[in-house]
């Protein structure tokens, strides 16, 4: 199984942020990150046909499930943290940049196209006959693109409205409140200035306010393509400990937790980075400019 959804995300995400909390200090987690980037660009990054929806799928003996996990909406944030913390040649920095912005529009046509303006936790993209012969893969739409003089935006990017007809079937209907989608968006904000990633953030919290609040908190939804919603008594721990956390932080002007001193874990608790003195880079042979 090759995948960054359940069970494989941290995997991916720390090989990037090891090398960050060491104050860039250790190249082999860089050169492994970057190696596992590649890998999923070239062979995980599809493209629905009509709406261009980009996203990132599994494979189970080397074929593609077509199955989007809400979980993996953690990938565009790491590929925009990655362009703003490596000096990356200028062609990774363009692909890496259009994956994420790219995989973060088809988060949020998730949340955009259900009845509650909440997302599922999981879809099953209908690819259609761009599915025979890889020819649905990203990376060979970018490619002829490219060939064809970059007219437009690059597939998968540029404004996307609510579906008329969805390119995919909603599989787990459920909101868990799930800071994924958040998450991307903030680092979004942060890495690019781009306001659209905050007022994408406010429509889901206007969402998240509608429908799942309760007398005493926050509750699930069953359901997020039917209204009136139906709340399911649960209140997971992440949507305190990150999605209102990322909300927060995507909304107060003030930096609070810069990305060059601060690194995000998994569960979103911030964790500063590891900064050497003089002796310990003499002694220890930590590369000076660090």
């Amino acid at each position: 199984v090759f995948s960054v959804g359940a069970f494989a995300d941290s995997a991916h995400e720390y090989l990037l942020k090891q090398w960050l909390m060491t104050s860039q200090s250790e190249p082999k987690t860089r050169e492994l990150y970057l190696r596992s980037m590649n890998a999923v660009i070239n062979n995980l990054l599809y493209l629905t046909p009509k709406r261009q929806l980009l996203y990132v799928t599994d494979t189970r003996d080397s074929e593609p499930s077509h199955t989007f996990e809400h979980l993996s909406c953690f990938f565009p944030g790491l590929l925009a943290l990655g362009v703003h913390t490596l000096d990356l040649p200028t062609k990774d920095r363009e692909l890496h940049s259009w994956a994420a912005e790219g995989l973060a529009r088809t988060c949020w046509a998730t949340y955009l196209d259900t009845e509650t303006g909440l997302g599922p936790d999981e879809v099953q993209m209908l690819p259609g006959a761009w599915v025979v012969g890889g020819k649905g893969l990203w990376i060979k739409h970018l490619r002829e693109w490219e060939e064809k003089g970059r007219q437009g935006d690059p597939p998968g990017l540029g404004a996307v409205e609510k579906a008329e007809e969805r390119e995919y079937m909603l599989k787990k209907r459920k909101f868990l409140l799930r800071p994924e989608t958040l998450e991307s968006f903030y680092i979004l904000w942060k890495t690019t200035g781009q306001e659209i990633w905050r007022d994408r953030g406010w429509t889901i919290f206007e969402a998240i306010e509608t429908h799942a609040r309760t007398e005493y908190g926050y509750a699930s939804v069953g359901d997020v393509d039917r209204l009136p919603a139906q709340q399911v008594d649960e209140m997971p721990s992440w949507f305190l400990a990150e999605t209102l956390k990322y909300l927060y932080l995507l909304f107060i002007d003030d930096d609070l937790l810069p990305l060059d001193k601060w690194v995000f874990n998994t569960e979103a608790h911030p964790l500063p980075i590891f900064k050497w003195r003089e002796w310990e880079k003499e002694k220890y042979g930590i590369p000076l400019n660090v």
